[in-house]
């Protein structure tokens, strides 16, 4: 109790040595691992995150899933972000679609600019309608934003053309999206395209 409450005002360090305390009698000590990895990351003690972490795993080897979402979501807190990927790959593994695996994808795919990754992630992301639609709407927006620039660069403008064929129809449906894509036919004086769109 003590714990929780000091978790709640953000004393970090109350907290810590609170819950290792609970967590050798505890009935639940991956809730209590998982929780002082949390405090540790709020001290800047990334050390003791990651050991507590692997105590976690050891007290509840068949909750891996839970640890692993756990581990990724503090290491995308600290902008860690390569370690998150790792975390991220190995979870995709074991739980391929599961909600919080694949949000956590969605963000970290979104701050790093992977927007190769997330064309593939988009369709899952609908799939299980994990975001609200307008922020599914912006990452659309960006991510094929980003192909059809990428496609213009590699294959110029029937690269680009061709691009615009292949996205998803409710894509092309999107003004932002046609909009990118009449300023992009307009750099290569693509004139009879633009009027066509």
């Amino acid at each position: 109790n003590e714990a929780r409450i000091a978790l709640i005002e953000g004393d970090w360090s109350h907290a810590e040595s609170k819950i290792l305390k609970a967590a050798k009698n505890s009935d639940s000590p991956l809730h209590c691992y998982l929780v002082a990895a949390k405090a540790a990351q709020e001290l800047g003690a990334l050390d003791r995150r990651d050991s507590y972490l692997h105590q976690a795993l050891r007290v509840a080897p068949n909750a891996k899933v839970a640890v692993l979402l756990t581990q990724a979501e503090l290491q995308f807190e600290q902008g860690q972000y390569e370690y998150c990927l790792a975390t991220l790959q190995e979870l995709q593994k074991l739980a391929p679609n599961n909600r919080q695996l694949l949000k956590l994808c969605s963000n970290t795919f979104a701050a790093t600019g992977a927007w190769d990754d997330m064309v593939n992630l988009l369709p899952l992301l609908n799939k299980y309608a994990i975001l609200q639609t307008e922020e599914t709407t912006v990452l659309e927006i960006k991510t094929y934003t980003y192909v059809m620039r990428n496609e213009l660069k590699k294959s110029g403008k029937q690269g680009l053309i061709a691009c615009w064929d292949d996205l998803p129809r409710h894509v092309r449906n999107q003004v932002e999206i046609v909009e990118n894509y009449a300023q992009l036919l307009l750099s290569q004086k693509a004139y009879n395209e633009v009027e066509q769109l």
